[in-house]
């Protein structure tokens, strides 16, 4: 799939456009370009962003223009169909609009703009987000690229900027959701400077790739770094509650993940990969139905950063947990062979460029403890011979924890059946006290 994003104008002038030696006639670069790929054969679409205020513009610039009955209901409805009716919509498969901010003089009639940059890229990065997990759905079991050109050429200067910021946070997005795979390729597209009135022939480039670097740092802070608020408490109090759920549950994954601890993620409230995309939906559909409601001032929307830090969050725990395929199960019914752990959790950490030395020395160390030709029910790992004994405690110092890659040995409990170790932890310690500690513990970490 090829996607194709422009700040929209509202030429009505064709340009001759060249690209690899072949000249097309056309209103954008991102039209040339489209059709460049279409006689390639390459599914290609484009989308156009149109700042609303080009609405207004397009009044003044031009005398003939009878935008009245627009003027005089601003409403986000009146101003899609305005740039519905444009002729650039035949050849553009897809339009979003974005908000504007400045004042305009139309015939009397005062126009006053309210938004911020912020917002402007947010609402951008939405976008790309819904483009994206619309063809996810369709398409995740395929090996196909998904290619987005980011076209320059409209001159829009605090949009372009806000596009090429917009895309980096896509970039990042993508490769925590997809768990860093390669099949994302960026593109700048841009042509030569474009001159009114002229007959030259302009030459499109669009071979430029963009990378972004990437760390999988993504963390929604403590206690969820009150991200659950990016939802207004008046519209949606019980929105709110199973959001703050959802970002402690990834917090104890992260914060598992980061300390190279597997088995606290078995513990904590696992989501279904589905659920966690579901989330990701809501907010989209959220900011943009803001936006709808109020397209003159935008600036109420004034969480952006906590937004896009809730759907970068989200994206990671649904990498994580897609990846690894595990399930919620009750405390008492857990036990989950040392096997798998090497097998799923040194994947993840490949996937993602970390070294597993930590948690490999710690697995080596308990399957020489197990190393007998004999079968033995469950016993805490402090009841090895020569094993260090700890004074059992209520609550696990986090020194001991990062140190033994989480399988703390007054807590952990082992087995061998069949040739085969398992481990869980020992939920009934002191009423499950301990546990419960531990896991409020790895929050605040």
């Amino acid at each position: 799939m090829i996607k194709i994003y422009q700040i929209g104008r509202l030429d009505i002038q064709k340009r001759r456009f060249k690209i690899e030696g072949k000249e097309y006639s056309s209103f954008l670069t991102s039209f040339a370009l489209k059709e460049h790929f279409d006689k390639k054969m390459k599914n290609a679409k484009v989308c156009l962003f149109y700042p609303v205020s080009l609405a207004v513009q397009s009044g003044l610039n031009d005398s003939q223009s009878d935008i009245s009955n627009l003027i005089s209901s601003i409403n986000y409805n009146s101003f899609l169909r305005f740039f519905q009716s444009h002729p650039n919509k035949e050849y553009a498969d897809d339009l979003f609009m974005l908000p504007s901010f400045g004042n305009y003089n139309f015939r009397q009639t005062e126009i006053n703009f309210k938004s911020n940059v912020s917002v402007i890229i947010l609402l951008i990065l939405l976008k790309f987000v819904e483009d994206y997990l619309d063809y996810y759905d369709n398409n995740q079991n395929t090996n196909d690229c998904y290619e987005i050109y980011v076209d320059i050429s409209s001159g829009l200067n605090v949009y372009i900027s806000s596009l090429m910021e917009a895309v980096r946070n896509f970039y990042v997005f993508y490769k925590l959701f997809s768990l860093n795979d390669n099949k994302l390729k960026v593109y700048l597209l841009y042509s030569d400077p474009i001159i009114n009135n002229s007959t030259n022939v302009y030459n499109i480039y669009k071979d430029y790739e963009l990378n972004f670097k990437v760390f999988f740092n993504i963390s929604p802070g403590k206690k969820g770094d009150n991200l659950y608020q990016i939802y207004d408490s008046i519209e949606v109090g019980q929105k709110k509650n199973e959001l703050q759920k959802i970002l402690t549950s990834f917090l104890i994954t992260f914060n598992s993940l980061r300390l190279f601890s597997p088995l606290p993620i078995y513990y904590s409230e696992i989501y279904e990969p589905q659920r966690i995309k579901s989330e990701i939906v809501d907010i989209i559909c959220y900011y943009k139905e803001k936006f709808k409601n109020n397209i003159l001032d935008t600036s109420s929307i004034n969480k952006s950063e906590k937004v896009i830090k809730s759907i970068l969050s989200f994206a990671f725990y649904y990498g994580i947990i897609s990846n690894l395929k595990i399930k919620q199960m009750k405390w008492d019914s857990i036990e989950i062979s040392l096997k798998e752990i090497k097998e799923k959790f040194r994947g993840i950490y490949q996937r993602i460029g970390l070294s597993t030395v930590l948690l490999e020395r710690e697995i080596n160390k308990i399957e020489e403890y197990c190393n007998t030709d004999n079968d033995f029910d469950y016993k805490c790992l402090c009841d090895f011979q020569n094993y260090p004994k700890v004074k059992k405690n209520n609550n696990i110092e986090r020194r001991n924890f990062e140190a033994h890659a989480g399988f703390v040995n007054t807590l952990t409990l082992v087995k061998k059946e069949k040739g085969e170790i398992f481990l869980k932890y020992d939920e009934k310690n002191n009423n499950g006290n301990v546990l419960k500690n531990l896991l409020e513990g790895i929050i605040n970490w």
